[in-house]
């Protein structure tokens, strides 16, 4: 679930061969690399992409924007409903 997360907010991901999402990974979401593989080449693989993250679009908030607008949100139905 985390990795179909990341693919669809642009997030490059790395995964294992062995990892069901394997599959779903093609070459602009990230990158599948062997589980087999010695550590370095593991390094290598999240380097590459955490080279490749971009910053977050304009819509991207901060939590603690969020949450206040989400107190905020509860706080009006809560005096709607008394």
């Amino acid at each position: 679930m985390v990795i179909s997360e990341a693919m669809a907010a642009r997030v490059p991901v790395a995964v294992s061969d062995a990892c069901g999402a394997a599959a779903h990974v093609n070459a602009e979401a990230g990158e599948v690399v062997k589980l087999d593989m010695h550590v370095q080449q593991w390094v290598y693989a999240v380097s590459r992409q955490l080279a490749r993250t971009r910053a977050p679009p304009s819509f991207a908030r901060e939590w603690n924007v969020v949450v206040r607008e989400f107190a905020a949100i509860y706080n009006n139905v809560d005096k709607e409903v008394k």
